[in-house]
């Protein structure tokens, strides 16, 4: 006995339509899952601003920055093992945030990422175990979106 079925013919626009479609969903869910909005921004800049005590910045030139020193105001968050930190530079500039993550593991790790309240990634630097040095690439931006993620949740 001899069975003859159609031949089964994907239409390959549909099937690779559909799979585009699917992928811009789930990114621009993630994105917005993490999204660091205008007036979160606005309003942890002004934390910052508000406290008392002001913090040096230490090696600015890592970051870009053509000045030898330079002061920040700070907020804080994170347990003591894992912590994140937003620095406003002052005097303002255009491009003076600085996001801040700090680990105590072993080896030692933190990563500093300056921006803007563009919020795009214009400089990052890494220290691992002492060698501070600049840092691009995706584990920077992968980094750097993670910062922006958690900022974006914390309050």
């Amino acid at each position: 006995m001899n069975i003859q079925l159609p031949a089964l013919r994907a239409n390959r626009r549909a099937f690779v339509a559909s799979a585009l479609a699917w992928f811009t969903s789930a990114v621009a869910a993630r994105a917005q899952d993490g999204m660091l909005k205008p007036d979160r921004l606005d309003a942890l800049i002004q934390e910052a601003l508000a406290e008392s005590d002001t913090t040096p910045l230490s090696r600015p030139a890592i970051l870009g920055f053509t000045e030898p020193k330079l002061t920040t105001k700070s907020i804080q968050r994170g347990e003591a093992r894992n912590k994140h930190g937003l620095m406003v530079v002052l005097p303002r500039h255009e491009d003076g945030l600085i996001f801040f993550e700090g680990k105590d593991d072993n080896p030692f790790f933190f990563a500093m990422h300056r921006t803007g309240e563009h919020l795009n990634r214009v400089a990052s630097a890494v220290n691992r175990n002492g060698d501070l040095s600049n840092w691009s690439g995706q584990e920077a931006d992968d980094n750097f979106a993670s910062q922006k993620a958690f900022w974006a949740s914390e309050t």
